[in-house]
């Protein structure tokens, strides 16, 4: 190997000619980075290419059907068009793009070799690597702190030695199936901040081109061919998608490689220095070894990185025997060695074998000095071989004793309440995940606390003591949650009602609700507004839009359950739809018929939601509406999940039902049920030939439109003190169900002339009311509850005394001519 450091005529093939292309179908490279949809474009280029560029959005099913791919294919070789993709999540434009799946950089100005030395040469190595004509594509995949998601099997490598062989065999599946690793980039202000510097202080370091820095820059899509001279196809070199960093990693790398530079600043893109709080009072015990703690610590290895186009044979070795026996260090020994001219990948490994077979240890400092290399530390630095400044001492939670590592569930237990976004509330615990608290399995809970202790000695018992502490130091009173109404929590931000403003997500606010949608104050909904004309009247659309804006917030005081009532086709599914998909979101809501409200279990469902929606009632009558009173009447509500005790709560959930025609309602005809009802009819529905198939699909990219539409409702809403605006079609509607679901009242309709100055005898009102209810087929109620139901409907009716006769008579009420009984 000296030898051929010492001559380039004699080198060996380069890492750099043994790279091989590698087979990455289109919808696996895709996945690496996010669930989609994805953002494709394609421009046109060479002497054939035609048209300007072209967006597209495709899902991962799209991807999947042969049919895309082979439209893309014939759009790429038979009109010359490239075919790029959108790293970023969330649209085609800055303003759509909700989060950041990955950092990358292209310099093209230096040969291919040089940008694969110098990406290789990088101490965080790329996790994929795409050639194009003249550029490596390299892109560093992002990921959250480990164990802040509840299916993070990502970055294994860098923690194998804590997994041990189930890491291994995890990370070998996650390479197989890219899908596996994909993350949910859903909106992250804070990410996009950093989105932009970050891709400066790479393009600076590694010669690139600065101007790829904004978040929905296109990058050429391996699997199509570059057409700007002949074709060449546009491949991937390396494909590591479970090779993930946080953005803090990178700033942090930059800010060591750069450390007089301005651009590089201490913490970078984060604002931050390396090992925010979570790296340095929260670390992972990853081993007795951290090579990145030493490659960024130790003089010598710094200095080897920096000369190792040049590093003589007599520093190389000892460089060699400090990393071989790392966990990691024989890929950084060749990732170090190969800008070298002398470098081969057999002699690499062969030198590292033959310090393996020789038995004699890591070199020392006091050695290395010897061999010419004086350290600038030398004196100061407590390490007696460069290999020492890997060793990462056991965390606070364990102290050292005679007879080794004792754990104290308390120091965990502890650190764990005060750097994690984590609380447990009603019985489940809440993660903070993507802008909002979601609900996560005790399994999951405790996975994250294994990950927190050495493997070799953890038992079970140690987690279930470290959680029960951890639960006590985060319990979390219900009334906690999702307190500011003010503030709406959406995909891209926090939307201020006050301002009308949006700001950034904080897990300091606890909101365990975010709707789907983004924010967008210029987006409109025109075909929406169209679908309303044809379904509903004007003001019936001002109670809808009422309806959706009283939705969006967990808001109960207007104490109002909603029906829309309507024949099949007239609209009412693909409203609630858009209400339940677009605006609200599935996990926001529960779905269950009015009529089995009251089942065991099915209640602890209402917990937490914004609302319950249940398309098609059954026919079958509604028996007891005490539950339906107590849900639309902000009360108290008992309810119990499966293997835990019953608890009480209050719900958020508003009743939102569709029907053909409304059950009856056997069980309360008290105003104080009416009066709970919004009934919202719908008009005829349109014939079949008129109907759009294709529109549910139209409405879903209108989300944003509808969400400032349903905005203006809840805002008309609030000013009129959460009175809803009224309708002579709900109102008819609702006088109708009363009359159905009352004997008394369809008696009165059928016979009776309510008028002032009219009376009639008690006795011969019950007994003509009794006949027709015979007559009708319905039960008669008792007198005296005949006259409540009467002075109910009747609000002029009184029950008074004949004077001479003092018989009962009611006054402003008679039966009419045609009563015939």
């Amino acid at each position: 190997m000296k030898e051929k450091r010492e001559s380039v005529k004699n080198k060996k093939t380069t890492i750099w000619e043994a790279v091989t292309p590698l087979d990455i179908d289109v919808a696996a490279f895709l996945a690496a980075f996010h669930d989609g949809p994805y953002g494709l474009r394609s421009f046109a280029e060479g002497a054939g290419g035609r048209g300007g560029g072209r967006n597209k959005t495709v899902t991962a099913a799209e991807l999947a059907d042969g049919t895309l791919l082979q439209a893309l294919k014939a759009e790429n070789d038979g009109e010359q068009r490239g075919i790029f993709f959108v790293v970023n999540p969330g649209g085609h434009r800055d303003v759509e793009i909700t989060g950041v799946a990955a950092q990358f950089v292209e310099a093209d100005d230096l040969p291919l070799d040089r940008q694969w030395d110098n990406l290789m040469a990088f101490p965080l190595a790329p996790s994929i690597v795409v050639r194009t004509r003249k550029s490596l594509h390299g892109y560093w995949l992002l990921t959250e702190e480990v164990g802040d998601k509840p299916t993070d099997i990502i970055n294994m490598d860098k923690y194998s030695d804590v997994f041990g062989e189930e890491c291994e065999k995890i990370a070998t599946d996650i390479r197989k199936n890219a899908k596996s690793v994909a993350i949910d980039h859903t909106a992250d202000p804070a990410s996009l901040a950093r989105f932009t510097p970050l891709q400066k202080q790479l393009a600076a370091h590694f010669g690139g081109d600065p101007v790829i820095a904004n978040p929905s820059r296109v990058m050429r899509l391996p699997g199509f061919n570059h057409h700007k001279a002949e074709p060449l196809a546009v491949c991937c070199l390396l494909f590591e998608p479970g090779r993930r960093y946080t953005q803090a990693d990178l700033a942090a790398v930059l800010s060591e490689l750069h450390p007089a530079d301005p651009r590089f600043g201490v913490g970078g893109a984060t604002g931050k220095k390396a090992g925010h709080k979570d790296r340095v009072t929260l670390s992972l015990p990853r081993g007795d070894f951290d090579l990145e703690q030493l490659l960024r610590g130790c003089d010598f290895i710094k200095y080897c990185q920096q000369q190792a186009a040049t590093l003589p044979e007599p520093l190389w070795y000892p460089m060699i025997t400090n990393l071989a026996d790392i966990p990691g260090g024989e890929a950084a020994i060749h990732r170090l060695s190969a800008p070298h001219p002398g470098y081969s990948v057999a002699a690499t490994t062969a030198k590292i074998e033959q310090y393996r077979r020789s038995g004699t240890g890591a070199f020392t400092c006091e050695t290395i000095l010897a061999w010419g290399f004086n350290c600038p530390r030398r004196g100061q630095c407590p390490a007696r071989r460069p290999q020492d400044l890997g060793q990462v001492p056991p965390p606070p939670w364990y102290r050292q004793t005679r007879t080794g590592l004792r754990l104290i569930p308390g120091v965990l237990a502890n650190a764990l309440a005060a750097h994690k976004n984590i609380f447990y509330s009603r019985q489940c615990y809440y993660q903070y995940l993507g802008g909002v608290y979601k609900k996560v399995e005790e399994l999951h809970i405790k996975h994250i606390i294994r990950k927190y202790l050495r493997t070799d000695d953890v038992g079970m018992y140690q987690i279930n003591d470290i959680l029960g502490q951890w639960t006590m130091e985060i319990l979390r009173s219900p009334e906690n949650l999702n307190q500011n109404t003010a503030m709406i929590n959406l995909k891209n931000g926090l939307y201020d009602r006050g301002t009308g403003t949006l700001r950034p997500h904080d897990p300091q606010l606890l909101s365990t609700i975010q709707l789907p949608v983004r924010y967008d104050p210029q987006a409109t909904a025109p075909i929406f507004a169209a679908f309303l004309n044809d379904c509903l009247d004007p003001a019936s659309q001002v109670v809808v839009q009422e309806l959706c804006g009283y939705l969006l917030v967990p808001e109960t005081r207007a104490q109002k359950a909603f029906v829309l009532v309507g024949e099949g086709g007239a609209g009412k599914s693909t409203l609630l739809l858009v209400i339940q998909e677009l605006l609200l979101g599935a996990a926001n809501v529960a779905n269950i018929a009015w009529q089995n409200l009251g089942e065991t279990f099915l209640t602890a469902e209402l917990d937490g939601r914004l609302a319950n929606i249940f398309a098609d009632l059954p026919s079958r009558s509604i028996e007891d509406s005490s539950l339906f009173k107590s849900i639309t009447g902000e009360d108290w509500l008992t309810a119990q999940r499966k293997n835990k005790d019953p608890y009480s709560f209050k719900t958020t959930a508003r009743l939102v039902f569709s029907c053909n025609s409304i059950p009856k309602n056997l069980g309360d005809r008290s105003e104080a049920f009416y009066r709970r009802l919004v009934i919202i009819p719908f008009g005829p529905p349109k014939p079949p030939a008129q109907r759009d198939l294709h529109l549910k699909d139209k409405l879903s990219r209108e989300a944003p439109g509808i969400l400032n539409w349903a905005l203006v409702g809840l805002t008309r809403l609030s000013r009129n003190g959460y009175r809803f605006s009224s309708s002579a079609a709900s109102e008819t509607a609702l006088e109708s169900y009363r009359v159905a679901g009352s004997s008394v009242r369809s008696f009165v309709a059928d016979c009776c002339l309510v008028a002032d100055g009219r009376q009639v005898s008690a006795a011969q009102l019950y007994h003509a009311y009794q006949q027709y209810s015979g007559a009708s087929g319905l039960r008669p109620v008792s007198q005296k509850r005949f006259f409540m139901e009467l002075k109910e409907s009747c609000g002029m009716v009184e029950k008074t005394k004949e004077n001479i006769t003092r018989r009962s008579m009611y006054s402003g009420i008679d039966l009419t001519e045609f009563a015939d009984f």
